[in-house]
Order: structure tokens, then C-alpha cells, then sequence
């Protein structure tokens, strides 16, 4: 498995979401930090920013909305791959999404397979391209 080892922020202001996506990811050998508050991963995110080798945040949130909390993760490191997910339509958010940078919408509820494949794709794309 391609990325192994590396760590994840997911920020989903419902716990179940969190709680699922962290079961997903650790299952397939990620590190996974998980907060339900946008300026608690704010905060962590800060504290470590190289540690973190994504950040997968929901869009709807108390605080600060997944796509401030992209912009705010971006301030400090431009090259940060980050998927926003929805219970709306991704095609909704998918124009603003990529104007802040966001790599992947990811619509939920989302399967398994569905979020690690995604992070897979764009932690492989951030790596080509830091290559080329």
C-alpha cells in the first residue's frame, strides 16, 4: 500500500464520520487524527504542519467551514493535498473547491474504498508533481 505510515487530519464535526474514516484509514496502515472542531485541527495543523501528509475535512462545520479551513491550512503550506467532503452534491462545490486548491470532492456517505482511493490519488498526484 502505496503511503503507508503517513498521517492524516480528518475533520468531521459529527463523530460517527470521524470514527468511521479513522477505522478506514488506520485499517489500511495511515496514522489518523481526527477532531470534530474546525479551529481545534486549526490548531493542530499549526503545531506540526509537516507532520500531516493530508487534511480531509467535511464541508459543512461549526467555525470555520471546510473550505476556510483549506485556505487556513494553505497560509501555512501551500503544498498540503486536501479533499473536502459533502453530503451535498460535489458538483455543487466542485468550481470553489478547486479555486482554493482542494485536490478531491468526495461526496458522502462515502464507502471505503471510496475514501482510500481518493487519498491514495492525491497523495500520488502531490508526489509527481513535487518530482517533476
Amino acid at each position: 500500500m502505496p503511503h503507508r505510515g503517513q498521517r492524516v487530519l480528518f475533520v468531521d464535526d459529527d463523530a460517527a464520520v470521524g470514527s468511521f474514516g479513522q477505522h478506514v484509514l488506520t485499517r489500511v496502515g495511515y496514522e489518523v487524527v481526527v477532531t470534530t472542531r474546525s479551529h481545534e485541527a486549526l490548531a493542530a495543523f499549526r503545531a506540526a504542519p509537516q507532520s500531516f501528509a493530508a487534511l480531509i475535512t467535511d464541508y459543512t462545520m461549526p467555525g470555520l467551514s471546510g473550505i476556510e479551513l483549506a485556505a487556513a491550512c494553505r497560509q501555512v503550506r501551500v503544498d498540503l493535498p486536501i479533499i473536502l467532503c459533502t453530503g451535498e452534491s460535489p458538483t455543487m462545490y466542485a468550481a470553489q473547491a478547486a479555486t482554493q486548491g482542494i485536490d478531491a470532492v468526495l461526496p458522502k456517505p462515502f464507502r471505503p474504498g471510496e475514501l482510500t482511493r481518493t487519498l491514495q490519488n492525491v497523495l500520488s498526484s502531490h508526489e509527481t508533481s513535487r518530482t517533476q
